[in-house]
């Protein structure tokens, strides 16, 4: 049961009646969401009128260094150690929080579904696995720290998706998601 929210961009968010989760409903499957953010589009919008109504004008220019730095200090104040941290950023985009947490001396590796955003963080050096978290089959306990911003509410299956962070999260460590 859910009561409608609003409507953006084509999609429908609505509230949980029982839990209260903000989601998009109907959802995506997960080859539709593959697709949709794996488009140049979706992050750098060009034209005017009639051109596409959903993603980012400028995904570069809202993601600043100040946005970025805000993100990694409600990141650095989970962790449970100032370095060595083994960090995942799920829908990392094309990598801004792995660079500044590799900075920081973290370890850092990226998950993200699309092939263009993946391929700019490779092409400056980041470790970013593209593709599902099923896909990316991480081993039990890898990582001290795992990020999801803005990613909960468009996946199909947010339960199961939970119950694999669990797995691959080291006991004692931290999801953080908005």
């Amino acid at each position: 049961r859910s009561a409608e929210l609003w409507r953006k961009d084509g999609a429908c968010y609505v509230r949980c009646e029982v839990c209260s989760l903000v989601y998009e409903n109907p959802r995506f499957t997960a080859e539709e969401l593959k697709e949709f953010y794996s488009s140049e589009s979706y992050y750098v919008q060009r034209g005017g009128p009639g051109g596409p109504t959903s993603g980012y004008t400028d995904y570069f220019a809202q993601c600043s260094p100040a946005i970025l730095a805000e993100y990694f200090a409600l990141l650095r104040g989970v962790a449970t150690a100032p370095r060595g941290v083994r960090y995942l950023d799920v829908g990392c985009g094309p990598g801004g929080l792995l660079e500044i947490a590799g900075h920081a001396g973290w370890d850092p590796t990226g998950l993200e579904l699309s092939r263009w955003s993946g391929e700019r963080g490779r092409e400056r050096g980041l470790r970013i696995v593209e593709g599902t978290l099923e896909q990316a089959a991480f081993p039990d306990e890898s990582f001290d720290v795992i990020s999801l911003f803005d990613v909960l509410e468009h996946l199909p299956h947010p339960v199961t998706y939970v119950r694999e962070l669990h797995r691959i999260l080291r006991s004692g460590g931290v999801v953080l998601a908005e």
